[in-house]
């Protein structure tokens, strides 16, 4: 019998109130996250891709308990994350851990980079006596490409990628088993990120992380992740195993993802706005059908009406795709669309 998967997500979603302007005004919240259903198993790194504002943040910050879930149930290790307070997340503090876009901004400016690192230590791990603190800050600095003398430095005076070194080292001392990075290394040179990249690929197969990441670099997201979830306005719109995504991708989201790639050097996801042409939805009003059918060149008026649910594609059990046109004789991309349906744009 199989073990159970790391983590279990289940109609999670994540929703924040917006200001009212008058008092009469009926209250209204943002849909950030609506219904989103996954798994990840052990040692296994997903993929989350998309243009900014589709809810990858937000579904990163809710997983890692930094903002409220508003529905649905997450379970890690037997236990459900939505249901839990402030105080009930503390003991799971050492097995969950984030990695934020900004390393600069998460690091405290007037600690060193060793007090730093020590700092999930003090507060997660007490048992340690302060000897055994220094030596694991020591094993992670020089594990993570950092020696000693970078130990005693501010953050101010370390680059880009030092400080998502840094970052990384702080986060995973205290051993987690998930690892939830938010876009760790978007601010970073090519040749840096290159590097974060194998770092963190080498870490994760040493201690069998299991590894969340959020990224809008399809580039990145090929190199390190063995499965990808493509979110748009909130939902999943297609997900499945890395190589049959990038070679047959279903969902027309997902193939203007893939054309907007520049060349087999630079990918790099569109921008908010430029996966394809047409408004994107307001995500503060219910939404009746499918969210992409105001840029899908293929949409109809049964688009507009019924809203697709995630199915199996023809391309295995783990690849799926939430649109009513996704069936393996559309799972090819754009100049393989079959004869009376519009080319896309």
């Amino acid at each position: 019998m199989s073990a159970p998967p790391l983590l279990t997500v289940r109609r999670l979603s994540v929703q924040y109130p917006l200001r009212r302007w008058l008092p009469w005004q009926a209250k209204r919240q943002l849909r950030a996250v609506d219904g989103i259903n996954f798994n990840l198993e052990p040692g296994e790194t997903l993929g989350v891709v998309g243009e900014s504002g589709c809810g990858k943040s937000s579904l990163a910050r809710a997983l890692a308990g930094l903002e409220p879930i508003s529905g649905g149930a997450v379970h890690f290790l037997g236990r459900d994350l939505a249901k839990l307070g402030k105080k009930d997340w503390r003991p799971l503090r050492r097995d969950i851990q984030m990695v934020f876009q900004d390393p600069l901004a998460s690091l405290n400016p007037r600690h060193s980079v060793a007090k730093s690192i020590e700092q999930p230590l003090i507060a997660l791990r007490p048992e340690l006596d302060a000897s055994e603190r220094a030596r694991r800050v020591a094993a992670i600095l020089e594990r993570v490409g950092l020696d000693a003398g970078d130990g005693v430095r501010r953050p101010k005076e370390l680059s880009g990628g030092q400080c998502q070194r840094v970052g990384l080292a702080r986060a995973l001392v205290v051993e987690p088993k998930l690892l939830i990075c938010d876009e760790p290394v978007s601010a970073l040179d090519v040749s840096v990120q290159a590097q974060v990249i194998n770092l963190l690929a080498e870490l994760q197969r040493e201690r069998q992380l299991a590894i969340l990441f959020i990224a809008h670099d399809l580039a990145v997201v090929r190199q390190l992740c063995s499965r990808l979830l493509v979110m748009y306005a909130g939902r999943v719109m297609e997900q499945g195993a890395r190589e049959p995504l990038f070679a047959r991708p279903v969902h027309p989201y997902t193939q203007a993802l893939i054309r907007a790639i520049p060349g087999e050097g630079g990918l790099s996801a569109p921008a908010k706005g430029e996966a394809g042409e047409g408004e994107a939805p307001d995500l503060s009003l219910p939404q009746l059908g499918c969210v992409y059918r105001s840029r899908c060149p293929i949409a109809d008026d049964y688009c507009g009406r019924v809203t697709p649910t995630l199915r199996r594609t023809g391309d295995g059990l783990d690849h799926h795709a939430a649109c009513h046109f996704s069936a393996p004789e559309l799972s090819e991309l754009a100049d393989t669309w079959p004869q009376g349906l519009p080319l896309p744009a």
